[in-house]
C-alpha cells in the first residue's frame, strides 16, 4: 500500500482502537455486564466494530490513494487532478464528520442490541444514547485536527500554485467560523453528554444495588424469624420463598412471572438480578427471598436542565472562541482584502489590536507591513513626479537640440547638393568626392539625430499616425532608387519584387517608408555579398513586405534582443559599420502604431529575413503630393489619366465622380485648386460651381472649368479662376496654382539661402526676411501669394506673424506653408490646420525637396 495512505490509516486506526476499547469497557463496566456477560458482550462489540471499521477503510483508502499517486508521479504543485483537491481539502473536514457521525451510529446500534438482546432495561437507552453523541462530538473535536495536521504538508505544497485571486485556489470554501465553532460546539457537547450518560448508568445500578442490599437483609431476617413469612408477604415488592431442588413455594399467591423465574434461576449463596424482569434474588439453605426493583423516576426536569447546560456551554465556547481568536484574524484578511482590491494603502488601514497574544502580535505586524507599503508608496510617487519632470526636462531639451542640430545639418546637406549640381561639369573629382563625403556625413548624423527624436517621441506617447491613401507601387519604387546608389557601392544587388499589389494603400506613407528604408539600410549595412531584396505582396487580409539578405546573420540569442532600444548585435560589426541600435527599436514600435506585426529568421553566416505584415485597410480615393487638387469629372477613364498625369507632376490629387461626391469633399477638405468639369448628368458643372459659392468658407477656392469645347457662357453669375479646354497642357494647368510672389521668413542665414537658392531655380524669386518686425513691414506694404514661415525666430515669433494675417481678411488668398525644425504639439498641429496651414518638418534631406514640391509642383531635380 503506498507510503502516505498507510501511514496515515495506520495512526487513525491506533487512535480509533484504543479510544473505543476505553470507552467499551467502560460501557460494560457500568451495565454490569462482568463477568456473567462477558463473552457475550464482547462478541457483540467486535462483529459491530470489525463492520465499522470495514465501512470506515471502504471508505477511507481510496479518498487517499490519489496522494500517493501524485507524490510518487512527481507532479507539479499546480495539478488540477479532482481527486487529489478531494483527498487533500475535502477529507479533514467532510470525512471527519462523517466519522463521528459513524461513531455515534455504532454506539447507538450497540445500545440497542445490549437493550434487547441482553435484557437491559430500557431505562439505559437514553443515557446510552447520549454516550454516542458525546462520543460522536469527541471523534470530530479530536479528528479535524488531527487530520489537518497529516494533511498541512500537502495542502501547504499545493498552496505554492499562483492564482489570480482566492477564489481560483482549489477546494472547499471552509471558514475560520465553521472550523473552529464546529470543533467548539462537538467539544463542549461531549464531556455534557458523557457526564449525564455516566450519572444515569450509576443511578441505575444504585438501584439494583440497594435492592440486592435489602434482598440479603430480608433472607437473614428469615433464617432467625424460623421461616415465618407471614409479615414480609404483606409487601408487594417483597416474595419470600422455599425451595426444595426445583420446588418452589411462596407464601403469597399468585407471584408474578418474573419473580417465579427470578426464585428457580437463584443458586444457593450466590445472588441473582435481572435488569429487564427488574428482579434481584437471595437463597440460602432453602429459605430465599425476590425483591422486585421499582421502576427508576426519571426527573425530566432536571434532564432538561442539564440538555440545556451541555447546549449553552458549548455555545458560549464557541461564541467565545471566535470572537477572541477568529474575528481578529478575519479583521485582518478583510484589511488586506480592502488594500489588494484598490491596489495601495491609506493611512485609515489600520488592524485593531484586540488582545496582547499571537493573534494581536499579528495584527500589530499587518500594521508595520501597512505602514512600510504607505511609504513606499509616498516615495514612489515622489520618485514619479521627479522622473515626469525629468522626462519633461529631456523632452524640452531634445526639441531645442532639435532645432539647433537640424538646421546647420540641413545647411550642410543642402548646400553640397547645389554645390554637386552647380558645378557638376566644372568641379575636380576630388573635390566631388569631398562633396560627397560631406553630404553622406551630414546624411548619417541627421539620420542619427532623426532617431534620437523620433524614439522620444514614440517613448512619450506623442507620436501621432496620418493615415490617407497613396500609392504603394511608386512608393517602393522611389524607395528602392534612392538606396541603389548605397548598394551598389558596396558591390550589392538591391531587388524590388512585387506580386498582386492593390494600386492604392490606406497608411500612413512616410511611416511606412521610414520602416521599410530602415530594413533595408540596415540589411545592405550588414551585407558584404549578395543580395539584398524587398519583396511585396498583396494578400487576402492585407499586404505583406520581406525584406531578404545574405549578410552577416544572427543567432537566436541575437534575435531575441535586437528589437530592444540601443541594443547592438556586435560591438565590433557597430563601429565598424555605423549606428547606435535605434533603428529596429523604432521599427518595431512604428510597425505596431501601424497595426501591423514583425516576424524575423536568420542564420549566422546565411543571412536575414524580415517579414512584414499590415491588414487590409479601407481603400480610399488616391491621392499624390505636392499641392493639393480636386478634381471633378464623370469620365472614369478621363479622372484616371489626369490623376496620374498630376500625381507623377507632384501635385496632391483627389477625385470626384460626381458634383454630390464633390462638395462633401470640399465641406471635409478645402484644395488649393478646383479642376471641374461642365457637361455631367445629374448635377452639372454650373450647378456645382454656384452651390460651391454659396457656402462662405469656400468662396476663395480657385476654381478652374475643363471642358472638351472653349466657348465660355455670357452672363454667367458665378466667377471662375480660369478656363482650359481638354487635352490641355500641364504648363497650361500650373499658371492657376500660384498667381503672385514668394515670401520666406527664416532666422537662419545658410537656411534661407539655400531655400532662395533652390527656388530660384524653379523660376520663383522670393523675398528673404530673418526678424518678426522685417516680415511685418512687408506683409502691411503687400501680401505675397505663398507665405514660408519659421515659427521660432531669434528676434520675434511667427505665431505673431500668424494672428497678424488672421486679423487681415484679404490675407485668405495667401497660402501659408510652416517650415519648422521644432516639434509641434498635436493641439498646436490642429490649430495651424484650422487655419488652412500646411506645415513641412525640417526633419531629414527630403524635407526641402517636399516644401518646393509643395509649392510648385515639382522637386529641385525636376526643375534641373
Amino acid at each position: 500500500m503506498p507510503v502516505f495512505t498507510l501511514r496515515s490509516t495506520l495512526i487513525m486506526t491506533l487512535i480509533d482502537f484504543f479510544f473505543n476499547w476505553i470507552v467499551l469497557y467502560t460501557l460494560g463496566s457500568l451495565l454490569q455486564l462482568f463477568p456473567q456477560h462477558t463473552s457475550q458482550y464482547w462478541q457483540l462489540v467486535s462483529i459491530l466494530y470489525m463492520l465499522k471499521m470495514f465501512i470506515w477503510l471502504g471508505l477511507r483508502i481510496p479518498l487517499m490513494l490519489p496522494i500517493d499517486r501524485w507524490e510518487q508521479s512527481g507532479s507539479p504543485a499546480d495539478a488540477n487532478n479532482p481527486e487529489l483537491i478531494r483527498a487533500i481539502y475535502y477529507f479533514p473536514f467532510d470525512f471527519t464528520l462523517f466519522y463521528g457521525a459513524l461513531l455515534g451510529v455504532f454506539y447507538a446500534v450497540l445500545m440497542l442490541c445490549l437493550v434487547h438482546g441482553f435484557g437491559m432495561s430500557q431505562e439505559v437507552l437514553l443515557p446510552g444514547l447520549m454516550l454516542s453523541g458525546a462520543v460522536c462530538g469527541g471523534a470530530i473535536a479530536i479528528g479535524v485536527p488531527v487530520n489537518l495536521i497529516l494533511t498541512a504538508r500537502l495542502s501547504r505544497r499545493l498552496a505554492e500554485r499562483k492564482a489570480a485571486n482566492f477564489e481560483e485556489i482549489p477546494g472547499k470554501n471552509l471558514s475560520l467560523y465553521t472550523k473552529m465553532g464546529t470543533i467548539a460546539l462537538a467539544l463542549g457537547c461531549a464531556p455534557s453528554l458523557l457526564l449525564f450518560s455516566v450519572q444515569n448508568f450509576a443511578a441505575a445500578n444504585q438501584v439494583f444495588v440497594e435492592a440486592q442490599k435489602n434482598a440479603r437483609a430480608i433472607e437473614r431476617q428469615l433464617h432467625t424469624e424460623a421461616g415465618d413469612f407471614n409479615r414480609w408477604a404483606l409487601s408487594g415488592e417483597v416474595h419470600p420463598f422455599h425451595k426444595q431442588g426445583e420446588k418452589v413455594e411462596f407464601a403469597s399467591v399468585p407471584v408474578p412471572v418474573g419473580v417465579a423465574e427470578a426464585a428457580h434461576r437463584v443458586q444457593n449463596g450466590i445472588p441473582f438480578s435481572d435488569h429487564k424482569l427488574r428482579v434481584v434474588a437471595s437463597f440460602q439453605n432453602g429459605v430465599g427471598v425476590v425483591v422486585q426493583v421499582p421502576e427508576l423516576q426519571q426527573n425530566w426536569l432536571a434532564l432538561s436542565l442539564v440538555l440545556l447546560l451541555a447546549s449553552l456551554w458549548p455555545l458560549v465556547t464557541a461564541t467565545l472562541l471566535v470572537r477572541t481568536v477568529v474575528e481578529p484574524i478575519a479583521v485582518i484578511g478583510s484589511t488586506f482584502h480592502r488594500i489588494i482590491g484598490r491596489r495601495r494603502t491609506e493611512e485609515s488601514d489600520r488592524v485593531p489590536i484586540f488582545f496582547k497574544d499571537e493573534v494581536g502580535r499579528l495584527a500589530f505586524n499587518a500594521n508595520r507591513t501597512i505602514d512600510i507599503l504607505t511609504e513606499a508608496r509616498a516615495q514612489q510617487e515622489a520618485s514619479q513626479q521627479k522622473l515626469a519632470e525629468a522626462y519633461r526636462s529631456k523632452g524640452e531639451f531634445l526639441a531645442n537640440m532639435s532645432h539647433e542640430l537640424r538646421t546647420p545639418l540641413n545647411a550642410i546637406i543642402g548646400f553640397s547638393r547645389l554645390m554637386k549640381r552647380k558645378l557638376k561639369d566644372t568641379l575636380p573629382d576630388r573635390q566631388q568626392k569631398n562633396l560627397d563625403l560631406i553630404e553622406q556625413s551630414g546624411e548619417q548624423l541627421l539620420a542619427l539625430v532623426n532617431d534620437l527624436l523620433d524614439f522620444e517621441r514614440i517613448e512619450a506617447g506623442r507620436m501621432s499616425i496620418h493615415r490617407e491613401p497613396f500609392e504603394l507601387l511608386p512608393l517602393l519604387e522611389g524607395l528602392v532608387g534612392t538606396l541603389q546608389p548605397q548598394a551598389e557601392e558596396k558591390g550589392l544587388r538591391l531587388e524590388l519584387h512585387s506580386q498582386n499589389l492593390p494600386i492604392h494603400f490606406h497608411s500612413d506613407k512616410d511611416r511606412l517608408r521610414q520602416v521599410l528604408a530602415n530594413l533595408l539600410t540596415n540589411a545592405i549595412r550588414y551585407s558584404d555579398s549578395g543580395t539584398v531584396r524587398l519583396e511585396a505582396s498583396g494578400e487576402a487580409t492585407g499586404l505583406q513586405f520581406r525584406v531578404r539578405d545574405q549578410g552577416l546573420g544572427m543567432t537566436d540569442d541575437q534575435i531575441q534582443k535586437i528589437f530592444e532600444p540601443f541594443h547592438q548585435v556586435d560591438a565590433s560589426h557597430t563601429r565598424e559599420r555605423g549606428g547606435v541600435g535605434l533603428g529596429l527599436a523604432i521599427v518595431t514600435r512604428l510597425v505596431s502604431l501601424l497595426r501591423g506585426q514583425i516576424q524575423v529568421e536568420s542564420e549566422l553566416g546565411k543571412g536575414s529575413l524580415f517579414t512584414l505584415t499590415f491588414p487590409q485597410e479601407e481603400a480610399l480615393l488616391p491621392r499624390g503630393e505636392g499641392p493639393e487638387v480636386l478634381v471633378i469629372d464623370d469620365n472614369l477613364d478621363y479622372l484616371e489619366v489626369i490623376h496620374s498625369e498630376l500625381s507623377e507632376a507632384g501635385f496632391r490629387v483627389r477625385v470626384a465622380s460626381s458634383g454630390a461626391q464633390a462638395l462633401e469633399m470640399l465641406r471635409q477638405q478645402k484644395p488649393g485648386l478646383v479642376l471641374l468639369d461642365i457637361m455631367m448628368p445629374e448635377m452639372n458643372g454650373w450647378e456645382v460651381l454656384r452651390a460651391l459659392r454659396a457656402i462662405p468658407e469656400l468662396q476663395d477656392v480657385k476654381v478652374v472649368i475643363t471642358s472638351v469645347v472653349n466657348e465660355k457662357p455670357l452672363g454667367l453669375d458665378v466667377d471662375f479662376a480660369g478656363w482650359l479646354t481638354k487635352p490641355f497642357q500641364l504648363e497650361d494647368f500650373k499658371r492657376f496654382l500660384h498667381q503672385g510672389d514668394l515670401m520666406i521668413v527664416e532666422d537662419d542665414p545658410q537656411t534661407s539661402q539655400l531655400m532662395a537658392q533652390v527656388f530660384e531655380d524653379t523660376g520663383l524669386t522670393p523675398r528673404v526676411f530673418a526678424t518678426e518686425a522685417e516680415a511685418h513691414a512687408q506683409l502691411e506694404k503687400e501680401l505675397p501669394a505663398v507665405l514660408i514661415l519659421d515659427l521660432h525666430l531669434q528676434q520675434g515669433s511667427g505665431w505673431n506673424l500668424l494672428s497678424y494675417l488672421k486679423s487681415r481678411p484679404e490675407a485668405k488668398d495667401t497660402k501659408v506653408f510652416i517650415y519648422t525644425a521644432s516639434d509641434l504639439s498635436q493641439s498646436e498641429r490642429e490649430q495651424l490646420k484650422a487655419h488652412f496651414v500646411s506645415i513641412v518638418q525640417k526633419h531629414g534631406q527630403d524635407s526641402l525637396r517636399e516644401l518646393v514640391q509643395s509649392i510648385v509642383g515639382k522637386s529641385p531635380r525636376q526643375a534641373d
